[in-house]
């Protein structure tokens, strides 16, 4: 009971992360996009660096979610 409460919470936080930094990594995307269309090397460089780390967190959250959903399909083969 406590296992399966458990891995559902962390199944919540990893959907919720991959969604926040999802958006995020979007958002910085198209700035960085603009950036290099407008040739601003300082602005580019930043929003390369936010989009590669945003994708590092992303893949993360999506390993938690991974992680609890086997966890959890596993603890209801035993019953």
């Amino acid at each position: 009971m406590f296992r399966r409460a458990f891995y559902s919470l962390i199944l919540l936080q990893g959907l919720v992360l991959s969604v926040y930094f999802g958006a995020w990594s979007i958002k910085d995307y198209i700035a960085l996009e603009q950036a290099v269309a407008l040739k601003r090397p300082h602005e580019e460089l930043r929003h390369r660096i936010n989009v590669g780390f945003e994708g590092v967190w992303f893949l993360l959250s999506q390993y938690l979610v991974l992680y609890s959903a086997e966890a959890l399909w596993r603890s209801g083969r035993r019953l």
